[in-house]
């Protein structure tokens, strides 16, 4: 990776990184009220988690460490686990004793871990070389393709079943907003490094 992409990949994940260090504050600043809720805990650990995955970035791009590299990408894994927790409590009922029908398929949830767990297990193996790389490489890929289809059918599923309440639709907004910027971005640079074939290490770490 020359100097100019590190140097991108740098700014990059560090402005990410800053923003959520600086969202989360705010959260916790909410006070403990707010976090009594399981969706607002669920909120928060996706900020922290995300907080967590910009800096280790920006540590990769900073000195090109095989380390900082795996624990970005089974950070990004966990990340996206949680948008997934988030986005599930969004679609159930608030409290245990409302009846509410399932509003997503039965089938999402133990889709969701076991891309979630069949991805930290993989990441893992080639890391530590229990499988060789380059055969992998490309499940790796395809692998990232699908927390991002899954994220974008949660997301669906959410603004298919919106009900009425402006206080949850301002909720929804702001996370709807913002995993829909990250998924399209992630699809969009995946898309374009499969094109073009670019199977660097520095590519893997454009997606935010």
């Amino acid at each position: 990776m020359d100097n100019q992409t590190a140097l991108l990949i740098a700014w990059s994940m560090g402005t990410a990184a800053a923003s959520y260090v600086l969202f989360a504050a705010y959260l916790v600043s909410l006070g403990q009220t707010w976090r009594n809720s399981k969706r607002a805990r669920a909120m928060l650990t996706v900020i922290v988690l995300s907080a967590l995955w910009a800096s280790v970035g920006t540590l990769f791009a900073l000195s090109s460490k095989a380390i900082f590299f795996v624990s970005g990408s089974i950070l990004d894994i966990l990340r996206y686990g949680a948008w997934y927790v988030f986005l599930i409590l969004l679609l159930s009922p608030a409290e245990a004793k409302q009846r509410i029908g399932r509003v997503f398929p039965a089938w999402l949830i133990p889709l969701c871990w076991a891309t979630v767990i069949g991805g930290i297990a993989l990441h893992l193996a080639v890391a530590l070389e229990l499988l060789p790389t380059a055969p992998w490489a490309r499940l790796q890929l395809l692998q990232a393709l699908g927390m991002i289809v899954l994220a974008l059918i949660l997301l669906e599923q959410l603004f298919r079943n919106v009900r009425a309440g402006m206080s949850n639709r301002c909720v929804w907004r702001c996370s709807d907003n913002s995993a829909s910027i990250c998924s399209y971005i992630r699809m969009h640079c995946f898309s374009t490094r499969s094109m073009l074939t670019l199977m660097q290490s520095g590519v893997l770490f454009m997606r935010w």
